[in-house]
């Protein structure tokens, strides 16, 4: 508990999103601290469960850094706050529960509502009467969550998924995406500068890998203003020449 306790008052401090404390209080407050991605989207306002998993997911691997975990847990960073539950829901969506020492090192920083969980599960009932006062979702929302299956079959299509991908980009793939995830809310502020260099000569991607502030109308100020920025931006650029090296998609050198 003293490490979960010291890890997310670092992270917190440094900084995180309204909503992944949203999506933390959320998953305290579920009966026996027990959800499953789709109830927590509901919950926090994101669109759908794939959008909790990418967020809990990032802030997981914030707070395994500062845990000292090199790899992530069962292949998902998210297990660094969670586990299985035993159980799907009625939906047949997987269920997560939230660690203990996670709960208590919340609860110890001061978070009142890590001790307010609901015991004991809903009845049918009461479940019946929570769908019926929900906002009907999209028809594209429902499908997207009906893909959620039990978890080893998820896991299994997700190694078939990654190992197939690999053979394509090599295994840096992977280290790249958890890269973006983990620096999403940096990399969005560049967002309309970095996808106008989609298709930039490698000599205007490598200047950027040595000074970010340069080339791009708007980011000299931005970076000034968030300083820390400045790192993030070069191993960005660095990374996107080294994959676009390999797969040739930028415009050769001259």
């Amino acid at each position: 508990v003293d490490e979960y306790t010291r890890a997310l008052r670092t992270v917190i401090a440094e900084g995180v999103p309204e909503r992944h404390l949203d999506l933390l209080r959320a998953h305290c407050e579920a009966p026996q601290r027990t959800s499953t991605a789709y109830r927590l989207a509901q919950a926090v306002g994101y669109a759908n469960g794939n959008a909790v998993n990418l967020q809990y997911g990032t802030l997981a691997r914030r707070v395994a850094r500062e845990l000292g975990v090199p790899e992530p847990p069962k292949g998902f960073w998210l297990f660094v706050l969670v586990d299985w539950a035993h159980e799907l829901d009625s939906k047949g969506h997987t269920r997560f529960v939230l660690r203990k020492p996670v709960v208590e090192a919340l609860r110890r920083l001061g978070y009142g509502w890590a001790g307010t969980a609901r015991t004991g599960r809903r009845s049918a009932n009461q479940e019946q009467k929570t769908t019926e006062n929900r906002v009907p979702e999209s028809s594209a929302t429902r499908k997207d969550e009906e893909k959620h299956v039990s978890g080893p079959n998820r896991e299994f299509r997700r190694s078939l998924v990654m190992d197939a991908l690999s053979l394509i980009y090599g295994n840096e793939l992977f280290d790249d995406l958890e890269f973006c995830r983990e620096h999403a809310i940096i990399l969005e502020r560049y967002s309309h500068g970095i996808m106008t260099l989609r298709v930039a000569p490698i000599q205007a991607l490598e200047g950027l890998a040595r000074n970010p502030g340069e080339g791009v109308p708007g980011w000299t100020q931005s970076l000034k203003d968030h300083p820390q920025d400045y790192a993030v931006l070069q191993e960005f650029f660095r990374r996107l020449i080294r994959q676009n090296d390999k797969t040739r998609r930028i415009v050769p050198r001259s």
